[in-house]
């Protein structure tokens, strides 16, 4: 019944999907004739879009109309019927462009933010988890409020709390407070300051280098890049990754904004744009001590070496191939094949992806890897995101396989099934 059931929501999945609508490429100039600076010329005219409005020969790439989109976005709640009709045909138009969320926020300006202070990407979501071998995972509703403060138009200051409401389930870790009844995670807290051609981060941030298959997570300290999306880029970064470690405050309730337990962490990570349908990614990193339960030795440091590329194959399907080498002297090497069709933006309507990878992930090769429940995991992972209105998401997805590992927290054991369903629900605001 439950094999049925999640066969059905996939199904749904996937047709509702299939009628999603492919942009070109985005570095490609959009002629001059277009409907689209029509209808960003009315948008300027109103106050929605800041800018000169086209005229004449004038003419600016897919990226360039797509960031002057993305200031249309947060402010569709004040347009007139007519306006939400332009900014959602100009925002599926240029919805591959919009996909990085990072993107849709940078192009903002600080003067369109209400006493320079925001809230964009945070939500409040639903999550239910399903393990064939220990039953329900997660079932509880999150709330993650994003604050970020507009200094000036150099230094933004981002904080980021997340509210844990749990209804049944074992949470997943036992470092986010398993066992309690309502969570409270201290996520980051960090200073960001913009020069062309940097960006430096310095406190509590969120890091994902290269595809995430060797870390996920936190580091605190200094982080410097070098170059901008669609260029290429290299990443520093030295500190300590982060793992909080949850604090019993009484009454079923837990915190994890205090303590943590953490080593030295140093990275180097770069993307190199082949051309405008590839990138390539490539970087080493080095942890002191261990991370989370996953670590099955105590060796003092690892290192890790990760590259991979993604390129679009076809039309609209994307290929996205990684793999990983610790230093580690056994089970030190994991992989993962990615296909994915289409794209999903959480902010516009009827965008959607789906995918489909095959993962080898020994605990030795990874250490906190991107994607939940994929430590020690070697099958077959798929899924996909719709969002079915502005700003609210589904997210469905079945992991089917086997745990090549066992972990020392006792998370996963060698030789065993593995088979997890998520279906999720979140609304942006």
């Amino acid at each position: 019944m439950k094999k049925n059931f999640i066969a059905i929501l996939l199904i749904i999945l996937v047709v509702s999907i299939a009628s999603v609508a492919w942009a070109a490429d985005p570095f490609s100039v959009v002629p001059k004739n277009d409907w689209s600076y029509s209808a960003v010329n009315q948008l300027i005219t109103a106050g929605i879009i800041s800018g000169d409005k086209f005229d004449g020969d004038k003419t600016i790439t897919r990226y360039e109309m797509a960031g002057l989109v993305a200031q249309a976005i947060p402010k569709q709640e004040k347009a007139t019927n007519e306006q939400k009709s332009l900014i959602y045909k100009l925002s599926t138009e240029y919805n591959t462009e919009l996909l990085n969320w990072a993107f849709v926020v940078r192009q903002i300006p600080p003067e369109t933010k209400a006493d320079k202070l925001n809230f964009i990407g945070s939500y409040l979501g639903t999550r239910y988890d399903y393990d064939k071998n220990n039953g329900v995972k997660v079932f509880a509703a999150n709330l993650d409020l994003i604050m970020t403060y507009r200094v000036n138009k150099d230094l933004t200051i981002t904080t980021e709390n997340e509210f844990n409401r749990k209804y049944n389930g074992d949470n997943g870790q036992t470092s986010h407070g398993a066992g309690y009844d309502f969570n409270i995670l201290g996520e980051t807290a960090y200073a960001t300051l913009n020069g062309n051609p940097y960006t430096v981060n310095l406190g509590r941030f969120k890091y994902t280098p290269t595809y995430g298959l060797v870390f996920d997570g936190k580091a605190q300290g200094l982080q410097i890049t070098h170059g901008q999306p669609g260029e290429l880029q290299s990443t520093l970064t030295f500190g300590s990754w982060v793992n909080p470690i949850p604090g019993d405050v009484g009454n079923g309730y837990v915190t994890s904004w205090g303590p943590n337990k953490s080593g030295a962490y140093q990275a180097i990570d770069v993307i190199y744009p082949v051309n405008s349908h590839t990138n390539f990614k490539a970087n080493y990193q080095r942890f002191t001590g261990n991370y989370f339960q996953y670590s099955s030795d105590n060796i003092t440091s690892t290192n890790y070496y990760e590259a991979g590329f993604d390129t679009k194959v076809v039309k609209d399907f994307t290929l996205q191939v990684a793999g990983v080498k610790s230093s580690k002297t056994t089970d030190n090497k994991a992989y993962r094949v990615q296909l994915t069709y289409k794209g999903f933006n959480p902010f516009i309507a009827h965008t959607g992806d789906l995918f489909i990878s095959y993962n080898k992930l020994p605990d030795n090769a990874v250490v906190n890897s991107l994607d939940d429940y994929t430590n020690g995991f070697k099958g077959v992972w798929i899924g996909g995101h719709l969002t079915v209105r502005n700003n609210m998401l589904i997210t469905m997805w079945y992991q089917t396989g086997t745990n090549i590992t066992t972990d020392a927290g006792g998370d996963h054991t060698a030789g065993t099934d593995h088979k997890v369903f998520r279906s999720q629900l979140d609304v942006f605001f």
